[in-house]
């Protein structure tokens, strides 16, 4: 077995302690993005990634790149131009009108810009009076190494979403049923598993399918309700990395932080599910004997047997 598995109550037997007052997951939020320049939306029209040479430069001590690290992603990730491309309506003259988007597109800094589509369409953001797309940025492995930056940059004000791939979008719009629903942390793992035939959508921390109402309650994030009663969805796994269950020690770490952050991600994603009428919760998680760390990796590393991981995780 590749995945273990077990009814969201199982989970209780992770209690090590009363939760702490903050379930934050400590992500950075709130730094602002770099504006799209002109020449980058005819670069992304044109389907063909490129990397300038000054922003190449700026960032690896004038090394060339000749495939972006955006490419590069979606190459080992497997997604075509086509499978990275969603149709979305605009109001045009006051009738709606479908037009193509790209999801992941590289940046002038060879980060990738994640686009986020929700049920109702584009998703955006208030920066001042203007309203924007809400495009999330990956930013390049080697350029946080050497500037000690965050991985995943978020647009200041605009809070957390959720990812929804192409294929769960147009299963909602046709109100087709779905039998499991699998919720795990990140757009790339979300997309790796729809690719595969998984319903799987993604989210920005282990913390974050939940909202606030309007009376500063958390509640279970309301697209994600949607989707669920919309699509008659039977079964909802939140699907975990296979270290959730690690603890390494280091001297004078506090060993409870880490397996209690998990298990209150697990408690609370229980609680705001509760109320969900005949759906059965579940908390799974990658074996902690694959080297392979998400459900992204572990397709990814067994190219042609994709259909057997398939199979372990519906198990």
């Amino acid at each position: 077995m590749v995945i273990d598995s077990l009814p969201i109550a199982s989970a209780q037997a992770l209690v090590l302690a009363p939760l702490p007052a903050n379930n934050d997951t400590g992500e950075p939020v709130g730094q602002e993005l770099n504006p799209t320049e002109p020449a980058q939306v005819e670069m992304i029209k044109s389907a063909k990634p490129v990397v300038s040479k000054n922003a190449a430069s700026q960032c690896f001590d004038n090394q060339i790149i000749n495939k972006s690290y955006c490419q590069t992603r979606l190459d080992e990730l497997g997604i075509t131009a086509a499978m990275n491309t969603v149709m979305v309506e605009h109001d045009c003259f006051d009738s709606m009108v479908p037009m193509a988007e790209v999801l992941f597109r590289p940046n002038a800094q060879d980060g990738i810009e994640i686009l986020y589509v929700g049920l109702n369409g584009m998703k955006t953001y208030q920066k001042g009076r203007k309203e924007l797309p809400y495009r999330r940025t990956r930013l390049n492995p080697m350029y946080c190494q050497k500037t000690n930056a965050p991985r995943y940059l978020t647009p200041r004000g605009a809070g957390t979403e959720v990812f929804f791939p192409p294929k769960e979008l147009s299963t909602y719009h046709r109100q087709e049923p779905i039998k499991t629903l699998y919720i795990t942390e990140g757009e790339f793992k979300a997309m790796k598993a729809s690719s595969h035939g998984l319903f799987c959508v993604g989210v920005q921390g282990i913390h974050n399918f939940s909202e606030k109402d309007s009376l500063g309650n958390r509640i279970l994030n309301t697209e994600l309700e949607a989707l669920i009663k919309t699509c008659a969805i039977k079964n909802v796994v939140l699907l975990l990395d296979n270290d959730c269950l690690t603890v390494t020690y280091e001297p004078d770490k506090d060993l409870f932080t880490r397996p209690n952050l998990f298990y209150s991600a697990v408690r609370n994603f229980r609680e705001a599910t509760k109320h969900l009428d005949k759906v059965d919760v579940y908390f799974q998680h990658i074996n902690p004997s694959q080297v392979m760390k998400g459900i992204d990796d572990l397709l990814g590393s067994m190219s042609g047997q994709e259909s057997e991981v398939v199979v372990d995780v519906l198990a």
